[in-house]
């Protein structure tokens, strides 16, 4: 008996491409919006974010379709904040926060956040963030696992929203990356 590879009539690969791209903001905005999106055929993105603080204090979050409904959105985090490490978890919310928080004017927050978008499940979110960065000072780090619980909508816009006025500062910025896949 020959015990061999399996060879598949067909391979698929996994590229990933740029869906949006903001560049540098170059006004401070409240909120900021990629439209134009189809959860149901790119299935999974990755959002990649740049915060600069335009006013003090406050967070940012990301609401599919603009839904701001109290309730669904969650999620469970580990973070260290100056020299302590901790973990919470939000059953309420209405978005996904921790795209940049508790900034000071001018302070940076990077993040990297992988959504599953396809309808029919759970939209689950895996993110990595760096806030309150100013000079050598990286002041809270955080790894945060999230869902939105609209499994019928198709995701077709993603809402960045500062929860203050002005909170997105000049140079932020918004790169959206989507899954392609192909097969042969």
């Amino acid at each position: 008996m020959r015990i061999g590879k399996l060879e598949s009539p067909c391979s698929i690969t996994n590229t990933w491409t740029v869906a949006y791209d903001s560049g540098e903001l170059l006004a401070a905005a409240t909120s900021f919006t990629i439209s134009g999106l189809d959860g149901n055929t790119d299935e999974e993105y990755t959002l990649i974010t740049r915060v600069v603080c335009g006013a003090g204090g406050g967070g940012v979050r990301l609401r599919f379709n603009n839904d701001a409904t109290n309730g669904n959105y969650g999620y469970q985090q580990m973070y260290g904040v100056a020299a302590s490490a901790a973990a919470s978890r939000v059953t309420l919310d209405t978005g996904i926060k921790y795209l940049g928080y508790d900034l000071s004017l001018n302070e940076f927050g990077f993040g990297s956040m992988t959504i599953y978008a396809k309808s029919g499940y759970i939209r689950t979110i895996i993110s990595n963030t760096g806030e309150s960065i100013s000079g050598t000072t990286v002041n809270s780090i955080r790894n945060l696992g999230g869902v939105w619980n609209n499994t019928a909508d198709n995701i077709i816009s993603m809402a960045i929203i500062a929860e203050i006025a002005s909170g997105l500062g000049i140079g932020s910025r918004f790169i959206l990356l989507k899954k392609v896949t192909s097969t042969s």
